[in-house]
């Protein structure tokens, strides 16, 4: 018995663990959050720290980065994108970036798992793009080619259509 133990705590000491810091769930959460709910999120509840804040068409865009630590991968969220339409209402954006292949792959199965079908498939010069659509969200999958660089997630908030009775 002793030998399991021995050899389960060997193999959890020398395994390097990359979880991601983020999910899918959470991004639909925040993408339309007021902003103080989006740092407590961030900052409190995952391992995220403020970076920096642009005032861009009177909107605060606000920039989150995973802390470094023994994982050696990047993420990077910006929130507070958008645009304004007509009626004064804002159509917010959320985008994730990360270094990570692994979590791209997680979160497409998780997009896939939350029923939103695959609607475009394509590339330009530098990527693939996927782009997976539900009535609420759009959700746009960016993929370099090759080797390395940076895997982005946008989801973008779409324009309800109000019903007349």
């Amino acid at each position: 018995m002793k030998k399991y133990l021995i050899t389960i705590v060997f193999f959890l000491t020398i395994s390097k663990v990359e979880a991601q810091h983020i999910n899918f769930p959470d991004m639909l959460s925040l993408v339309g959050a007021p902003t103080e709910q989006v740092v407590q999120f961030l900052t409190v509840g995952k391992r995220f720290q403020f970076v920096s804040s642009d005032m861009s068409m009177g909107y605060p865009i606000n920039k989150y980065q995973n802390r470094w630590g023994d994982d050696g991968f990047r993420e990077t969220i910006i929130t507070g994108m958008g645009s304004v339409i007509e009626g004064g209402r804002k159509l917010h954006v959320l985008s994730y970036t990360t270094t990570s292949l692994a979590h791209i792959n997680e979160l497409i199965v998780q997009i896939r798992k939350y029923g939103y079908p695959l609607t475009f498939k394509g590339h330009d010069d530098t990527k693939n793009i996927r782009i997976y659509e539900s009535d609420l969200y759009s959700v746009t999958v960016y993929l370099p080619f090759g080797k390395g660089g940076y895997y982005s997630v946008e989801v973008h908030e779409k324009q309800a259509v109000p019903l007349d009775y």
